[in-house]
């Protein structure tokens, strides 16, 4: 497997039944967990100046920022995937190609 916890929250995007939605943003999931999770971002103290991203973190903060500007968008050929990040297209690749380079247990 290539990451599962990614495969899980990826798989998500194809549910059509997602039950808990943040008030602040919009952002809907399945599982109440993720939710929670996803709600501690609007309790940080950091902010986004180009969206509504939150965070505690200067470094998460400033890893978010570089999703805004010019670097080279990396974009899907089997779905609408985008990301400003190389390895993350790898890893999104291998869910159309079935590609597992590290073995499950």
């Amino acid at each position: 497997c290539r990451d599962e916890s990614y495969l899980s929250k990826h798989m998500l995007t194809h549910e059509d039944e997602k039950n808990f939605m943040c008030a602040e943003c919009g952002y809907v999931t399945k599982w109440k967990h993720y939710l929670t999770v996803h709600m501690r971002k609007h309790a940080g103290d950091l902010r986004c100046s180009v969206c509504q991203f939150a965070c505690r973190h200067q470094l998460v903060l400033e890893q978010h920022l570089r999703s805004h500007g010019t670097k080279r968008l990396y974009k899907c050929t089997d779905c609408e995937y985008e990301t400003r990040n190389k390895q993350k297209i790898t890893w999104h690749i291998r869910i159309h190609t079935g590609e597992k380079p590290y073995g499950c247990e």
